[in-house]
């Protein structure tokens, strides 16, 4: 078959990067990072949209403390030239396919929360990521697929996975949130499952919001300490460090850089995907193993 011209935006992100990696042989890519394409000039979008049929959108301004101090910002990236996007695909007869956060939410509970559940995101990084996906469902409709995910890790880029090995390996003892629960997510994982949903999106056989992370809820304190147990195991870490489970108001308190308030509790559940795409659910812990086996 023809291969199916795609245009990533966002493309030097963890995520992006591992889209790349996976790219599948029904498509031909166009992958630009910040510096290739900035998602605010519309003039430049638009030129390189033309001729895609399909778009992925991966960027987006993710530094979720920053964003408190640069809302303006954090809007024009996140929801603005989402909407920007969003109208180039409608005029250009293609289909979108957009990232967004569990960060939508502020749900306590101890439930996984589905699509359907009420959004209220608690500071301006989610308000953003929410008014993006409602300005371009509000312009594309079925023609747009919104996955939310959430606390990726890989072997790309700054991420959680990637930090506290390097706190072990340099033997720093480490004092880690403990009441903040979500859903580790591999974006190695999270790209496979991107490429099922994009082909059937552009065929017209999926649309609207759906989650995809990690099957399973753990504490961030939780999260690290099952990657020292399991680097241990493997071979990877050769001494153990103290892990101190923390409070969030704890946490900020020593850290002034933190200013934005986060979900206690914001798991995804990704049962309705993985029906869809029929995808056994992996455990956080498995997906886990995998990640530092290929590290």
């Amino acid at each position: 078959m023809t291969p199916v011209n795609v245009l990533l935006t966002g493309a030097g992100g963890q995520l992006g990067q591992c889209l790349q990696a996976s790219c599948p042989d029904w498509v031909r890519l166009r992958a630009c990072d910040h510096q290739a394409l900035d998602i605010c000039d519309d003039n430049a979008l638009r030129q390189a949209c033309e001729g895609q049929p399909l778009v992925i959108n991966c960027a987006a301004f993710t530094a979720v403390d920053q964003a408190e101090i640069q809302p303006e910002k954090a809007y024009r990236i996140n929801a603005q030239a989402v909407a920007v996007l969003a109208e180039i695909c409608r005029q250009q007869d293609a289909r979108l396919l957009h990232l967004s956060t569990d960060y939508v939410f502020s749900a306590g509970g101890n439930t996984p929360l589905t699509p359907e559940a009420e959004t209220g995101p608690l500071n301006i990084y989610g308000q953003s990521k929410l008014a993006g996906e409602q300005q371009a469902a509000s312009i594309l409709k079925d023609d747009l697929l919104v996955i939310r995910s959430a606390w990726l890790y890989s072997h790309y880029g700054h991420n959680f996975l990637r930090t506290m090995l390097n706190l072990m390996q340099a033997g720093r003892d480490l004092q880690v949130v403990d009441d903040q629960y979500g859903s580790p997510t591999s974006a190695t994982e999270l790209a496979e499952v991107i490429w099922q949903s994009a082909w059937l999106l552009y065929n017209g056989q999926l649309q609207g919001i759906y989650h995809w992370a990690g099957s399973g809820v753990a504490s961030w304190y939780e999260f690290a300490c099952e990657i020292q147990r399991q680097a241990l195991s493997s071979g990877r870490l050769t001494q153990k460090v103290e892990i101190t489970p923390l409070s969030s108001v704890a946490y900020a308190a020593n850290n002034p850089a933190i200013l934005a308030q986060r979900p206690a509790f914001s798991a995804l559940d990704p049962a309705a995907l993985n029906a869809l795409l029929q995808r056994q659910p992996v455990c956080w812990r498995e997906s886990l193993q995998r990640s530092l086996e290929s590290l």
